[in-house]
């Protein structure tokens, strides 16, 4: 979790779906999804909005095999873009994917 700078603790389910700019309820869709398919568990925090995510050991093969996928084509679909660039496009999709959540959870 080091990398992610959350040091040694988990970060909650609150704060994965914040970081990755996804409602809750978008957010726990996608993990009761993983959770179906034994990639991740919940692991009871202090409260039920206190939950962290633990990947099973077949969700951290999944990660693997992405990993490698993802360090293998972004070089390439990155070449030539600076990395405010890269940022500026990561702010747009965010609020793209957060109007797309909002315009469903209203139907």
């Amino acid at each position: 979790y080091g990398r992610w700078g959350w040091g040694a603790r988990r970060p909650t389910q609150a704060e994965l779906s914040g970081m990755l700019g996804l409602s809750p309820s978008a957010f726990t869709r996608l993990v009761d999804r993983a959770a179906r398919r034994g990639l991740v568990r919940r692991v009871q925090g202090v409260s039920r909005r206190a939950n962290t995510l633990e990947l099973t050991q077949r969700g951290w093969a999944a990660w693997e095999r992405l990993e490698k996928k993802i360090s293998a084509v972004l070089p390439v679909l990155f070449q030539g873009v600076t990395r405010a660039e890269g940022e500026v496009a990561l702010r747009v999709l965010r609020r793209v994917s957060r109007r797309i959540e909002e315009e469903e959870e209203e139907r």
